[in-house]
């Protein structure tokens, strides 16, 4: 037997990247301009380094 371990409230939630996804790829449709998406997570991806207090902590 297994325990539901999601809350009930859960289907409330909203994840607002999605939404903003959803509406640049309705601009993109209507402009005929492709969006040109990029992953503010990984900056290190992009050529950026790290400061030296933040690889200190």
């Amino acid at each position: 037997m297994r325990t539901n371990i999601v809350h009930i409230g859960a289907t409330e939630l909203n994840y607002e990247i999605r939404k903003i996804v959803e509406i640049g790829n309705r601009i993109s449709e209507l402009s005929g301009k492709p969006i040109l998406w990029e992953n503010i997570g990984d900056p290190v991806k992009k050529g950026q380094t790290l400061p030296g207090w933040m690889k200190d902590i």
